[in-house]
């Protein structure tokens, strides 16, 4: 089964398509092109997710005025390793993985968590700032507040944002940032 889903960023000029494939593992293929911060941008990345909905590995390609890979997965031990294998402790507890300049990333722990009316959650995730190049653990936070919203909060630069999601836990509004257009 495949899912289209196509998001305009109303801050900089971004659009994003992205296509969901649901099989024993879904995969998610993502495409991000356009202008914001005064550069060009074209990022594709590839998610591939476990039924529970935790991400398992990460492919990002970044081109723009520098081009950059990113590959992350995990061993049977649900460690983090790089491209050579290299376990990556700093990540160690870390399910989900956001990926900024995308809403889909959201929709991992949304998925996840399973979340009931005013339950909220603390998560450690497996950060990837596409501006500048970097992957951090960085501290969230989701609350459901009922009727597909959940307030999203970054522990770490205080960012918050409150989510309206559609019956699969997908983003349909990320106010001020994302619109789901298709």
């Amino acid at each position: 089964m495949q899912k289209i889903i196509v998001w305009k960023n109303s801050t900089i000029n971004l659009t994003e398509f992205v296509s969901i494939e649901k099989e024993e593992m879904t995969t998610v293929k993502g495409y991000i092109t356009g202008e914001g911060y005064d550069k060009p941008w074209q990022i594709r990345y590839t998610l591939t997710i476990n039924a529970r909905w935790e991400a398992q590995t990460v492919f990002i390609e970044v081109m723009s005025e520098q081009n950059y890979t990113i590959e992350l997965y995990k061993n049977d031990l649900q460690q983090w390793l790089n491209e050579n294998g290299d376990h990556l402790e700093a990540f160690d507890g870390c399910v989900d993985v956001d990926i900024s300049f995308t809403p889909f990333t959201n929709s991992l722990p949304i998925n996840r968590l399973q979340l009931t009316k005013g339950e909220g959650q603390n998560i450690s995730v497996v950060y990837v700032d596409i501006r500048q190049g970097a992957v951090k653990k960085v501290k969230q936070r989701y609350l459901n507040k009922g009727s597909k919203i959940y307030k999203y909060e970054n522990e770490h630069s205080g960012y918050i944002s409150e989510l309206i999601v559609d019956d699969d836990g997908y983003v349909v509004d990320y106010p001020g940032v994302w619109q789901r257009i298709y």
